[in-house]
Formats: C-alpha cells, sequence, structure tokens
C-alpha cells in the first residue's frame, strides 16, 4: 500500500504573474497478489489506485494550460513514478479511480529453455473521482464512467540477461467520452541488460 500527499503553491490557468494558488492533492494504491505453491506458480492479483481530482479545471487533470481555476485550490493529483494503468488506455492517476484484477501463471515450465516465461491477463475499470477532467483530454464529456480494458502479455526471461515482453491491450471508452471507438494497443520488446 502507497499513500502520497502533494502540497505548495501553483499559478492558476492563463495566470503569469500574481497570486499563487494551494495545493492540496492526493493518491493512494492498494495491491494484494496471492501466489499459489503448485506447479506452474500459479498468481492472482487485485489492486485499487486512487488520485484526487479537481472538478474546476477545464481540459486536463495534469496540464497548467486549462488547468486550475484561479483563486481556488488545486485538488489534481500529478503523477510522479510508473503504475500499470493499462497497455491501451494508460492514463496518469489523477480524478480517477482505477481498479484491476488480474492472473498469471509459468504454463512451459517444465520446457527448460520455456520455464521462465510468464503469461497473464489483466483487466481494468476506470471511473472518475470528480466530474472534472482527466488526463486524456478526450474525455470530454460529463459522466464519470470513463471505461474499461482488457490486457493480456507474455514475459520470457530467455537468459540472464536477456528477456522479451509482449503485450496487447484494448480499451473500450465509457460514457465520459463522445468518441467511443474501441482503442487497441500491441507493444513489444527486447531487453539485454549487462
Amino acid at each position: 500500500t502507497e499513500l502520497v500527499y502533494q502540497w505548495g503553491r501553483t499559478y492558476g490557468s492563463g495566470v503569469k504573474t500574481g497570486s499563487r494558488d494551494d495545493i492540496c492533492a492526493m493518491a493512494y494504491n492498494l495491491m494484494v497478489e496471492y501466489f499459489f505453491p503448485v506447479q506452474t506458480r500459479p498468481r492472482i492479483m487485485a489492486e485499487y489506485m486512487w488520485g484526487s481530482g479537481d472538478s474546476d479545471r477545464q481540459t486536463s487533470s495534469v496540464a497548467t494550460v486549462g488547468g486550475n481555476r484561479p483563486g481556488t485550490t488545486d485538488n489534481a493529483f500529478n503523477a510522479f513514478g510508473f503504475r500499470d494503468t493499462g497497455v491501451s488506455f494508460a492514463p496518469q492517476i489523477s480524478n480517477l479511480h482505477i481498479y484491476v484484477v488480474g492472473a498469471s501463471f509459468f504454463p512451459l515450465e517444465n520446457v527448460r529453455i520455456l520455464k521462465n516465461l510468464e503469461v497473464g491477463s489483466k483487466a481494468f475499470f476506470y471511473n472518475k473521482s470528480t466530474s472534472g477532467p482527466i488526463s486524456d483530454s478526450s474525455a470530454d464529456a460529463q459522466s464519470r464512467w470513463v471505461g474499461w480494458e482488457w490486457d493480456v502479455y507474455a514475459d520470457w526471461r530467455i537468459t540472464s540477461d536477456l528477456s522479451w515482453t509482449v503485450r496487447y491491450g484494448f480499451f473500450q471508452p465509457g460514457s465520459a467520452f463522445s468518441d467511443r471507438q474501441c482503442r487497441q494497443f500491441l507493444y513489444t520488446a527486447l531487453s539485454l541488460s549487462f
């Protein structure tokens, strides 16, 4: 589990000089995993992520332009670092509740060359914290239902120095988007570490 609090001062949207506004933002992350002590090493997980939002922002929960209304406290969490929020949608944790469930296992651990091949899947469900904007400015409707995503992945440690990953995800936008067309993303990478 992790709790983050942000404070300080900032300029409101369109303000270049003069008074600055207070920042009061928070984020929370809770993850639970269970590893089954059996062959193929199955694992299940559940996670909850939340980042505070600011209902008076205009176009983005993370940008200065179209950001906090001058003269008000900025409650939009500005994330630093990485959390897996989906391969296709991949929003920043700001003005969002994100619910995640997943499972993975090593299906070919009896085959020597494939013993470190992990295959898994995750489902993500996104809901706004406030009626304000999120990091994806194309979420232009007033609804809080942002949508859901399903990801599948394979991670293979070929040798101690070489690994390969492939990830595929599709995001189905919810009523927070006027464009409800499904988004898909495929990612692959080969990593050599020395």
